[in-house]
């Protein structure tokens, strides 16, 4: 596994990382466009790029960004590089760097990918990790989440 880690994403990075994004998210976070990834992307502060690359493909993206003076992620894996470590690797690695990561996460089952799979929840995955589910909720028309917060232990 290489972990290319870079402030600017390139057009090809973009693109492979959008391809990922459609197929592992629910429907109702699909972006139609580049254009409407390129948005997503610029609506986000201070970003750093973590890409993953197995057998030279770019196979997963981790994404950090501040938010509220708070450090913020976002994670996509492909499928079948799932529950293989990568996501628990690429976390550890942000968070050996920070005392405190945020994220949102569908708390829920409910959803479905563009491929007509259910979409499963990662919550019990970030529980294992050590983030802490809050009370904070993030519901629009797009997506039902909830907060997560990991944290330095003392």
């Amino acid at each position: 596994m290489v972990i290319e880690k870079t402030n600017q994403l390139n057009t090809f990075q973009k693109k492979e990382i959008l391809k990922i994004w459609n197929h592992e998210y629910p429907n109702s976070l699909v972006h139609k466009t580049i254009k409407d990834f390129e948005a997503y992307l610029d609506g986000l502060g201070n970003l750093e790029h973590f890409v993953i690359k197995l057998d030279h493909q770019i196979s997963g993206w981790l994404s950090t960004y501040i938010k509220d003076s708070k450090k913020w992620f976002v994670i996509i894996i492909k499928s079948e590089h799932q529950r293989k470590g990568i996501a628990s690797q690429l976390i550890e690695m942000v968070t050996q760097h920070t005392t405190e990561l945020y994220g949102w996460v569908i708390d829920t089952d409910n959803y479905v990918k563009q491929n007509g799979e259910k979409y499963k929840s990662p919550i019990k995955f970030y529980k294992k990790l050590g983030f802490k589910v809050t009370n904070d909720r993030l519901e629009n028309k797009k997506i039902s989440a909830v907060k997560i917060k990991w944290e330095v232990s003392v």
